[in-house]
């Protein structure tokens, strides 16, 4: 496009060789012509420059078969008006503006039937044919453009040498149109799916300050809990009832599970704002396992099992971190197994690599529901699953942790047929 406003140039090789004014180019222009158009509309997803590129294409559409100066239009269909967005005009003529659809019947036309219209001087209103009169136009077409279910506006290409366009050229335009409306249907597409993101970060953004603030401030009071519970306990207020031991020990345990609630909240706020530094060494993974039964050994008769090597077995991880993701194996083995059902626990080493093995003979994870089990509060909600207790952070935590120091948490099971969690970490 030139300074003035024209086209020149926009295409050099279709512009050199306009062809005949009044007759169509070849068929060979014609496609060359489509597929730069084409081109030219796919390479932008902003909704304005397809507005401006494809006013332009039309533009030149309508000058490389004439003479004078062409003029081509894009205008919005919105609430029953037409609103002039773009407008090429040779003749460094502009009119912007709006104006009540039923000013054109040509363009109430070409919206009904969704296919281009020529417009005649007896389809304008008074205000439109003194201006098309003064300007010289001769011969118009509208095209409308159609953006998946609706139409979105029309592309108007007018010439002032002529008095109707070539069947060809109407084509042409036709097909500009179409493009069109794909490339904005795209557009919008697009921009749908950018605000839905924007609106999952900020809510996942709210999710991660809300387990910030509600971990910190549970801390503290279940802090304080916790001390006076065990100050009760073992007698510094005075020597406890038997009849009241067994409920005490029982809120006791339920404020150590409501601490480990917290932990993992506090660990995915960390996590998630890359605040969590870890602290890799030398530690004995079947340590930190044989702690890990013993604070997740159920009461009753459901029993955890371990076999495992008699020496150490030695890996480079975060001890504190470590800890948390077999403490989260073996929680829930026990939380999804049936009570008086055994949890049998496997440490073993190969190709490099210490790895745990927790195995519950539950009601496992039917194969659809696999992909939830390691996201954020991702829960299995079907079945017997739904109403197990369970913050959907554990899994998802353990595997981030595990991925952090080298390693990794994967998942067999089967409906019906318990589960196995393997920890695999890299050996020292």
């Amino acid at each position: 496009m030139t300074e003035g406003g024209g086209v020149e140039g926009e295409w050099p090789h279709l512009s050199a060789t306009p062809g005949k004014a009044g007759s169509p180019p070849s068929r060979l222009d014609d496609l060359e012509f489509l597929i730069e158009t084409a081109e030219s509309l796919a390479a932008t997803l902003d909704l304005d420059q397809i507005i401006k590129r494809a006013t332009r294409a039309l533009a030149l559409l309508v000058k490389r078969s004439g003479e004078a100066p062409s003029r081509a239009a894009f205008h919005r269909l919105y609430r029953g008006r037409l609103e002039v967005l773009e407008e090429v005009d040779e003749a460094g003529a502009h009119y912007g503006g709006d104006y009540p659809l039923e000013w054109n019947q040509a363009a109430e036309l070409a919206i009904q039937t969704g296919r281009p219209k020529a417009v005649r001087e007896s389809d304008l209103a008074p205000e439109i044919r003194a201006l098309a009169r003064e300007q010289g136009w001769r011969a118009g077409v509208l095209a409308p453009v159609r953006a998946g279910d609706r139409i979105y506006g029309l592309l108007i290409a007018t010439a002032r040498d002529r008095d109707h366009f070539h069947p060809e050229d109407e084509r042409l335009m036709e097909v500009i149109a179409r493009l069109t409306g794909l490339a904005i249907g795209h557009a919008e597409n697009l921009g749908r799916h950018r605000r839905s993101a924007r609106r999952m970060v900020a809510l996942d953004e709210a999710k991660s300050e809300f387990m910030r603030l509600a971990s910190h401030e549970l801390r503290g009071p279940l802090t304080v809990i916790k001390g006076y519970l065990s100050l009760v306990l073992d007698g510094s207020f005075g020597e406890l009832a038997p009849a009241g031991r067994q409920p005490l020990e029982h809120i006791a345990a339920k404020a150590r599970e409501m601490d480990q609630i917290i932990e993992l909240m506090l660990e995915t706020a960390r996590l998630e704002d890359s605040r969590l530094l870890l602290k890799p060494e030398k530690i004995d993974l079947l340590a930190i396992v044989r702690e890990a039964i013993k604070s997740h050994q159920p009461p009753g008769d459901t029993r955890i099992e371990l076999r495992a090597p008699e020496q150490k077995v030695t890996v480079n991880a975060d001890r504190e971190r470590t800890a948390i993701i077999v403490g989260n194996l073996f929680s829930n083995a026990v939380k999804y197994s049936p009570p008086g059902s055994p949890v049998l626990a496997r440490l073993w080493t190969e190709n490099g690599s210490a790895l745990v093995a927790v195995t519950d003979s539950g009601f496992g994870i039917a194969a659809e529901d696999l992909p939830k089990l390691f996201t954020r509060f991702g829960r299995i909600t079907s079945g017997q699953a739904a109403s197990v207790k369970g913050t959907g952070l554990g899994l998802y935590l353990s595997r981030e942790l595990a991925r952090l120091m080298e390693g990794d948490v994967v998942c067999e099971s089967e409906a019906g047929a318990g589960s196995t969690f393997t920890l695999r970490l890299p050996l020292a």
